[in-house]
């Protein structure tokens, strides 16, 4: 009978096969599926790439009050740095940042893989949660969308911090200060990539450590809370900062009503929550309290920190769009944890049964957004490129992400920024584009002349 001193020997003996599955995996998931290489420039991309190349000092991304807040409103260096990365190694190459991004999933795979190992998954079990996971639709916006990458990245110094954790929690007290020191700044890293890890990940480790009697691992795991709330009111003031209002009760019930359709990508998602949630309550009685409540807190405290962003994910919910980044670390938890606890208590003929319903519902949910995507990409891309190949004339932009042909024009330093975007279809053309003519605007695959839009234009006074 297998001990599990003999599956940690054949775990290490399996491991450089297994890191090459999962690279195999992260190419085809990008080259195939997603068909990364296709794909151009979109929406906040040429902006940010035009603002970090303006920083020649990369620790000023950290401790430069007048850029970060000249950046955003949200505390994300580690995403500038992430950027400035690709800038300072291949200026202006959206092949190297897609490359980046590429890497960085197979970085997170191999982590995640790992990460379940250690909390005794089996490796079947861990590479079909894999490839539920990479069909999640915020999984899939994740790796789609370039200025999205410190979502993904902040996830891998999570996973990085958590098997940290793991080792800590097996091995003895004695000699642990930089092993526990390290843990810090795996957390930290996380924190400065995105909000939504600045809670979660360490109210997660800190009651794990605790599970495991290292105390001390537990509380320095939670400091990371309080330095990163001291750090951003250096930063920001005491201000929140937000760039949308707040929702209401009501709005924000509406919103978890809508959640599983965000969630799956269709309405298969429902099947998958409510089935979930039926099977715990029919396991009730066999469920640890002290750790039920431990999962509440965390999935609690996932949720609270996508509250700020609800005003815009709730009303795009039947959409398969940029705003499904949001939802990432919370879907993620669900069907993560979901399928943990799916293979620690359900007999083989009930996971079976939820594996196949699963991968049904995400894999449809899967398609759509991945053509979705795609139909998105092609359009950015043919209106970025014909911009910066037709200098001599004006364009006027329909784009939701108004902003994206000025980050072009920043990016590629365009002599003049020779575009109306729609939002400025009631103001008065600047004084620069006065000796354009006519104007140009996208219609069916093309771009075509539109005199009348042009004598609109130029009746705005």
């Amino acid at each position: 009978m297998e001990t599990p001193k003999d599956s940690v020997v054949i775990w290490r003996h399996t491991f450089p096969v297994t890191c090459f599955l999962l690279l195999f995996i992260g190419a085809v998931y990008h080259v195939l599926f997603l068909r990364t290489f296709s794909h151009w420039w979109f929406e906040d991309d040429p902006v940010l790439f035009a603002l970090v190349r303006k920083v020649a000092n990369p620790l000023r991304l950290f401790f430069d009050r007048g850029v970060i807040q000249g950046f955003s409103s949200y505390l994300v260096p580690m995403q500038l740095f992430s950027m400035w990365i690709d800038n300072a190694i291949a200026y202006r190459s959206v092949r190297f940042a897609q490359i980046h991004h590429l890497v960085s999933l197979q970085v997170t795979l191999i982590l995640l893989f790992s990460v379940l190992r250690g909390f005794g998954v089996t490796s079947r079990d861990a590479l079909l949660l894999l490839l539920l996971w990479l069909c999640l639709p915020a999984t899939i916006a994740v790796n789609e969308f370039l200025s999205a990458r410190h979502y993904l990245e902040g996830f891998a110094w999570s996973l990085g911090a958590v098997l940290v954790a793991q080792k800590i929690g097996q091995r003895p007290l004695a000699g642990a200060a930089p092993t526990i020191a390290f843990l810090f700044v795996l957390l930290a890293g996380a924190a400065l990539s995105k909000e939504l890890y600045v809670i979660t990940v360490p109210v997660f480790l800190f009651f794990y450590l605790c599970s495991c009697r290292r105390y001390v691992a537990a509380v320095i795991a939670l400091l990371v809370i309080p330095f990163y709330g001291l750090y951003r009111v250096w930063i920001f003031g005491l201000g929140l900062g937000l760039r949308m209002p707040l929702v209401d009760a009501r709005a924000y019930f509406k919103f978890l009503g809508r959640f599983p359709y965000i969630f799956a990508g269709n309405a298969g998602g429902y099947i998958i929550i409510i089935a979930l949630g039926l099977l715990c309550l029919w396991r009730f009685r066999n469920i640890n309290l002290r750790i039920a409540g431990y999962v509440l807190v965390v999935v609690c405290s996932a949720f609270a920190t996508i509250y700020p962003t609800t005003f815009a994910i709730s009303p795009d919910w039947l959409l398969h769009g940029t705003w499904s980044r949001a939802t990432f670390f919370v879907n993620t938890i669900i069907l993560l944890g979901g399928g943990y606890w799916l293979g620690k208590t359900q007999p083989r003929s009930t996971r079976a049964v939820a594996l196949v319903l699963s991968a049904l519902i995400l894999i449809s949910g899967a398609g759509t957004t991945a053509q979705e995507w795609q139909w998105a990409m092609d359009r950015y891309r043919f209106e970025g490129i014909y911009y910066l190949a037709h200098q001599n004339q004006l364009i006027y932009s329909e784009l939701p992400a108004f902003w994206y042909l000025r980050g072009l024009h920043d990016l590629y330093a365009v002599p003049i920024s020779h575009h109306v975007d729609f939002t400025a279809r009631k103001q008065p053309l600047p004084a620069e584009l006065s000796t354009f003519k006519t104007i140009w605007r996208y219609q069916s695959g093309k771009f075509v002349e539109d005199r009348a839009l042009f004598e609109e234009l130029e009746r705005n006074k």
